[in-house]
C-alpha cells in the first residue's frame, strides 16, 4: 500500500476547457476513421460476395492458369464440407 501511496500521476485540469476541446476533436476524428473503415469493409464483403455468384453461376471464368488459385480462394470463402464416415464393413461378414 506504501508502494501505491507515493506514485504519483500528473492529471489536466478539469477546469481547462483547452483540455476538452482536444479530447472531443480527437474522438470526433477516431469516430470518423471508424465509419470510413467499416463502409470500406462492407462494400469489401459486398464485392467478395458479388464476385463468388459470378464465378458459381458462370457468368465469369477463369483463364487456365489462374484456376488453382481461383480453386483455393474459394475454398477458403466456403465452409469445409463434412467428410462422408468411411464404410469398412465386407459383405462377405454379412
Amino acid at each position: 500500500m506504501a508502494k501505491a501511496a507515493a506514485f504519483e500521476m500528473p492529471l489536466p485540469l478539469i477546469s481547462e476547457p483547452q483540455a476538452y476541446r482536444h479530447a472531443q476533436a480527437t474522438l470526433t476524428d477516431r469516430e470518423s476513421e471508424i465509419e470510413t473503415i467499416v463502409g470500406k469493409l462492407a462494400e469489401t464483403r459486398q464485392v467478395k460476395q458479388d464476385m463468388s455468384q459470378e464465378l458459381l453461376t458462370g457468368r465469369i471464368r477463369l483463364v487456365a492458369r489462374h484456376r488453382f488459385a481461383a480453386k483455393h480462394l474459394l475454398s477458403r470463402l466456403q465452409p469445409p464440407r463434412p467428410q462422408q464416415p468411411m464404410n469398412f464393413d465386407c459383405p462377405a461378414d454379412r
